[in-house]
């Protein structure tokens, strides 16, 4: 017996957001598409209405990933940072 799960919380979910009027992400309700290879389009669209598939696997982030991509953000957030002091200073 194969165990059903909901394709929301599945790695091969991919979820649909929208940029609000502040620039920043928002999540658009439950709405999203499944990018496994194995499912025809039609089958996974019809999987995604019913919430659930037999290719089910768990999202799981680890914790080196993690800490890479937090350090990407603050190094990106650094670069700004500077822009705008060399912005500031020039003033």
């Amino acid at each position: 017996m194969k165990y059903v799960h909901f394709c929301e919380n599945c790695q091969y979910f991919v979820k649909y957001y929208y940029r609000d009027e502040f620039g920043r992400f928002v999540r658009v309700g439950d709405r999203g598409h499944c990018k496994h290879g194995e499912l025809p389009i039609t089958a996974s669209k019809k999987a995604v209405k019913a919430g659930c598939c037999e290719y089910f696997q768990t999202e799981v982030v680890q914790p080196q990933d993690k800490k890479l991509l937090i350090a990407k953000k603050l190094k990106h957030i650094r670069l700004i940072v500077s822009d705008i002091k060399s912005i500031l200073d020039a003033d």
